[in-house]
């Protein structure tokens, strides 16, 4: 089994990792977070199954939806694993351009090792509005 501390540290650097890759706009960046068999529970939509959806719903997310967003901070509230799963509880914020917050929120993910490094598995958010 993995200390926890070290899993801990994994997922925050894959939270990093998708704020670079959404500050960029590099949908495919973000795709590669997730296992090709994800699933991600966006707000007001309908489920969104495996990573060529997924990148597609990012992609769309950045060019429209979110295009005045240009930065997310992921903020980690809890992690609790078992094996080779660990479940995330967590705060966003977005931010525009001028560094001015444009929202925040909550999510939960379960992440899944998969070949030595943390994939997400399942990806659901709301809003605090």
């Amino acid at each position: 089994m993995i200390p926890t501390a070290t899993v801990t540290d994994a997922i925050r650097e894959e939270n990093r990792n998708f704020a670079k890759s959404f500050a960029s706009r590099d949908a495919s960046g973000i795709a590669e977070l997730y296992r090709a068999d994800a699933v991600l529970l966006p707000p007001d939509a309908d489920l969104v199954e495996g990573q060529d959806n997924i990148l597609s719903f990012w992609r769309r997310a950045m060019e429209a939806a979110m295009s005045d967003i240009k930065e997310v901070v992921l903020d980690s509230v809890d992690l609790e694993t078992s094996g080779d799963l660990a479940v995330e509880v967590g705060r966003y914020t977005l931010r525009t351009d001028g560094a001015e917050r444009a929202g925040d929120g909550k999510y939960l993910v379960v992440w899944k090792q998969e070949r030595g490094a943390w994939k997400i598995l399942r990806d659901v958010w709301n809003a605090n509005d």
